[in-house]
């Protein structure tokens, strides 16, 4: 026999309320039957999930790696509930979404502000992180990624891709006398360079040429560095979707525009296997719009 769903259940509860005690007043039940069902899966299992102490409960290593997929297994058992009970295929419930840095406010700001006003019934859990987190352990329904994803398992959606440029303010421009010649005077100007360039940052040509860029301010995030290079601390490369209105307006002037510096795929990442839930699909397309790229690519 296989343990049933109420206990895996039951199990998260159990590691998310601290002890048998809380579990069983969370649940509505006894504390008995809240370490039967234990029991009883580790007998099924043939193996200990859990070392249990008069203080405390600590996982096993095999209990500790079941316990993630139970984890995952109750938020699709809550969301397929939610969607059930809803009949309408209308976006509700949390949605937790993780991407880096990077994306924070130059590409997710906007789209959020719509998804939020277009979707009133979901909740988002919003994780901003350079760190890779997993899918299942930390229960992310969505992660954004930039560059080809590495995980084997998760469905993976092409949202569009990212193109830097190089830009400065007017003001900085005209102090150095006008635009650059080349990418080698472009790297002696003062630059706003930000971690994700590494630790040595180079302007990088169309033809794949490097020269070593003179860093005078480095940031942990895009919105630091766009921040300074628009009150004219120096050049900045920048993606296009958030140089954009910038660039339209005047504030900001691109330099070298033969074609773009980098360009990188963006990409959505998820483990819902065939219908992924309203409230992922909704903030999927919408990403898509923002980054133009059509829907059927």
């Amino acid at each position: 026999m296989k343990p049933n769903i109420a206990d895996m259940l039951l199990f998260v509860a159990v590691m998310e309320q601290g002890s048998f005690t809380a579990a069983a007043a969370h649940l509505g039940c006894t504390k008995s039957a809240v370490s039967q069902g234990i029991s009883r899966m580790e007998e099924m299992l043939q193996t200990r999930l859990l070392h249990r102490t008069t203080r405390r409960l600590t996982l096993t290593d095999t209990g500790a790696r079941f316990h993630d997929h139970c984890r995952a297994i109750a938020r699709l058992y809550e969301q397929a509930v939610t969607e059930a009970a809803a009949g309408d295929g209308k976006a509700r419930g949390q949605l937790v979404l993780t991407a880096p840095t990077a994306l924070g406010s130059g590409l997710l700001a906007p789209v959020l502000d719509r998804y939020l006003q277009e979707n009133p019934d979901v909740r988002l859990d919003l994780r901003i992180s350079d760190e890779r987190l997993d899918l299942i352990a930390e229960q992310v329904d969505l992660a954004i990624r930039v560059g080809e994803p590495t995980e084997q398992s998760a469905r993976i959606v092409k949202l569009g891709d990212m193109h830097d440029q190089y830009c400065a303010s007017e003001t900085y421009v005209n102090r150095k006398g006008g635009s650059p010649g080349s990418y080698r005077e472009l790297a002696q100007w003062d630059h706003v360079a930000s971690r994700w360039q590494g630790n040595n940052p180079a302007v990088l040509a169309p033809d794949g040429s490097r020269f070593p860029a003179q860093v005078r301010i480095r940031c942990d995030h895009l919105q630091d560095v766009l921040d300074f290079v628009r009150r004219g601390f120096g050049v900045g490369r920048l993606p296009d979707f958030a140089v954009r209105d910038d660039l339209a307006t005047g504030r900001l002037r691109p330099l070298l525009v033969e074609g773009p510096v980098v360009r990188q795929g963006i990409y959505a990442l998820h483990h819902y296997e065939r219908h992924p839930p309203a409230k992922l699909r909704r903030m999927i397309a919408l990403l898509r719009e923002e980054l133009d790229f059509p829907a059927g690519a």
